[in-house]
Order: C-alpha cells, then sequence, then structure tokens
C-alpha cells in the first residue's frame, strides 16, 4: 500500500508540474499576479517608434530612415501621470516613494545590490513588493494600477537616450546608476513575470541602455505602474498566416516573412538584405525596430518564445538583427556619467552596437553590429 500511495503521489507531482509549467502567471510565493492574457485589446493602439533619430551608417534601413509613430506623451493635469498618445497607456509620473534613511539591501544577490539606498531616491523594492504596491496604487483618481509587463516597459523605453534610456523630461525619478558595473542595478525597473521555467526571476528594463532580461526577484529595482481603460493591456500578438508566406499581426500591424532566408548576416548586411527583399508581391521590407521586433514575442511561452506552428524555422537559440542602433556603445554606458536624451540633437555618437532579438525568453540585447545574426523581414499594414 505505501508504494502505491507513494507512486501515486510521485504520478500526481509530475503531472501538476506538467500543468503549472505551461503557466507564467501561477501563485508564487504566495503572490497572485496579473494574468496579462486576459486583458483586453486597447483602442487604437499604436506601437511607438524607437525614437532613434540619430544617423549611424551610411547604408538605408536604420530607424533614421523610416518614422511612422513618433513618441509622444501628454502630462496630466494634477501632474502625476504621463499619458501615452499611441498607446493609450497611463504611467506613474513620479516615483513618491523614497527612502527615509540610508538602506543596506537584505540580499546580495548581485554585484548591483550591495551598494546602499540613500535618502530621498526613489524607493527600490523585490519584485512582491512592486506588484504589491501597484495594486494597492491610489492616483490620479484610478484604483486599477498594476505592474507592466515587459512588453508594455518596451513602449516608453526612448532608444535616442541613454544613461537613462527613457525620456526624462515627462518621466522623472530616473536614475540610470552610478558609472562602473557595480551600481548599474538602481537604474531598472520590474516588468512583470518571466517565462515558467524562471520562477525565481521576474523581467526587468534597465535603464541605462534599454535591455531587458531576467532579474532575481529578491533583488532591488523600482516600479513604476500602468494603468488603461477598459481593464487594456500590451500583451498578446494576433497573427494571421497569409497563406504566401507572410504572416500579419493585427496589434503592431506588422506583416512578417515567415521563413527566414537570409543566413547568418552582420547588421548592415541585415539591413541590406530587408531593404533589397521583394517578396510576396511586396518590394517595401525593412528589418524590424527593436519595438516591432518585440511585437511578436509571447511571454506565454519559452523556447521559443513566439508561435512555432507559424513561424516554424524559429531558432530560440540564435539573434535577430533589428534596424534599431544603439545611442552608445555598452562601455560608455557602464563606465560614463553622460546622460543623453532626445533634446541632444548632435552627440558623439562613437557606437559599434545594435539591438538584437531572442526568442528563448523573449529578451532584447545590444550586441557588436560585427556579430552573425538572422534578418526576419517585416513591412507596415497600416
Amino acid at each position: 500500500m505505501r508504494i502505491i500511495t507513494t507512486l501515486t503521489l510521485c504520478i500526481s507531482a509530475l503531472l501538476m508540474q506538467s500543468v503549472w509549467a505551461d503557466i507564467p502567471y501561477k501563485l508564487r510565493d504566495g503572490l497572485e499576479e496579473v494574468d496579462y492574457a486576459k486583458l483586453n485589446p486597447i483602442p487604437g493602439f499604436k506601437l511607438p517608434d524607437s525614437g532613434q533619430f540619430r544617423e549611424t551608417t551610411w547604408v538605408k534601413g536604420e530607424d533614421r530612415d523610416y518614422e511612422r509613430h513618433p513618441i509622444s506623451y501628454t502630462i496630466s493635469g494634477d501632474d502625476t501621470m504621463v499619458i501615452d498618445n499611441n498607446t493609450g497607456l497611463m504611467w506613474e509620473r513620479y516615483l513618491n516613494w523614497q527612502w527615509e534613511k540610508v538602506v543596506a539591501p537584505k540580499g546580495k544577490w548581485r554585484p548591483q545590490d550591495v551598494f546602499p539606498y540613500k535618502d530621498g531616491e526613489p524607493r527600490r523594492r523585490p519584485y512582491h513588493e512592486g506588484v504589491q504596491y501597484c495594486k494597492s496604487l491610489e492616483l490620479g483618481g484610478y484604483d486599477d494600477w498594476r505592474m507592466p509587463n515587459i512588453k508594455e516597459a518596451q513602449t516608453i523605453a526612448h532608444y535616442a537616450s541613454a544613461r537613462p534610456t527613457i525620456w526624462m523630461k515627462y518621466f522623472k525619478d530616473v536614475f540610470a546608476g552610478l558609472p562602473g558595473y557595480g551600481d548599474r542595478g538602481k537604474g531598472g525597473m520590474w516588468a512583470g513575470p518571466i517565462g515558467p521555467d524562471h520562477n525565481n526571476s521576474g523581467w526587468h528594463m534597465g535603464l541605462i541602455d534599454g535591455h531587458f532580461m531576467g532579474y532575481p526577484r529578491g533583488g532591488y529595482k523600482t516600479t513604476r505602474c500602468v494603468r488603461a481603460d477598459n481593464n487594456g493591456g500590451y500583451f498578446m500578438p494576433d497573427l494571421v498566416d497569409n497563406g504566401n508566406g507572410t504572416i500579419s499581426e493585427s496589434v503592431a500591424k506588422l506583416m512578417w516573412v515567415q521563413t527566414v532566408k537570409s543566413g547568418l548576416v552582420d547588421w548592415e548586411e541585415a539591413l541590406q538584405y530587408c531593404e533589397n527583399l521583394d517578396f510576396a508581391g511586396h518590394s517595401d521590407w525593412k528589418l524590424p525596430g527593436n519595438k516591432e521586433a518585440t511585437s511578436i514575442v509571447d511571454l506565454n511561452k519559452y523556447k521559443p518564445a513566439l508561435d512555432e506552428v507559424l513561424f516554424t524555422d524559429t531558432n530560440y537559440k540564435a539573434f535577430y538583427w533589428t534596424r534599431t542602433p544603439e545611442s552608445r556603445d555598452a562601455a560608455r554606458n557602464l563606465m560614463s556619467e553622460t546622460t543623453v536624451q532626445p533634446e541632444d540633437l548632435e552627440i558623439n555618437n562613437a557606437t559599434e552596437n545594435a539591438w538584437l532579438q531572442e526568442f528563448m525568453l523573449g529578451a532584447n540585447w545590444r550586441a557588436p553590429r560585427s556579430k552573425q545574426a538572422y534578418a526576419r523581414c517585416t513591412r507596415w499594414i497600416e
């Protein structure tokens, strides 16, 4: 009887693990998270441009060569919120919960977290505290605030900026981190749960350069809450197979080449490949911007973090180029105290990096332009 009972318990545990493995919004440590897939589509949603307007190559096809939905915000009448005129999302303008004394982090998860937090700085919290903070927030007459998911967080990244990669004219209390590796963790913001095989991590967007990746939930990050009317959110792609080797996505309103045939190429070769492509009756293909590349990510999935039935050839171990160049190279971002903002029309834009998309978990990262990666071309359908 004991053997049978033990066997039954083991089988039940394995079945439960297989079920939970497909649910990234389960209870973790007793924390009930937002199920972003149940949020409503936002009427009139437009995916903002990356914001990068600087010329970084003679090759046609980088962000500077295309403008679709320029980044645009309105500040609320009471000065407490930023309304994104493209997405319809409303954001906290100020991070009002501040440290009242010097506080040492509770856990030394990574070198970025070992520095003390000082009086008057925007308060950083472990992940679970950020979720609870947004749930309890009442601001601007609204009480339906929540933590953003990573796709929503990326919409407010302004990639013409660096240290921090956000428009400080609108978003206040932003801190990119001190020069060097050690303190840059202070510049990140939490952005929802990561894939189901990373239960101890959450998404964060690093505002030193606008990258996003997983981070231990016990680490300290800022939390900037978001909301939208009618319980709206930006999360799930809406994909249709056109039957001609292309896939249309109706949220960001993009058409994609279904099967990648570029081979491994460097960044400028990727730009040229898409600019020269004539496929499925269209000749206006382009390399996607970094926010466009992220738009087809399905955060409910991993390995790959997109619809592998439609995008059958996706190599989740590979990287895919975007047309977005970095404003500053990684070394300068880390070691410099220089802040770059959109108002800085002319800067010494010495950089050898551009942005990549991966589909293991859906992260977005920058790399030297000489790196060999794939080019999945896209075109605008509105």
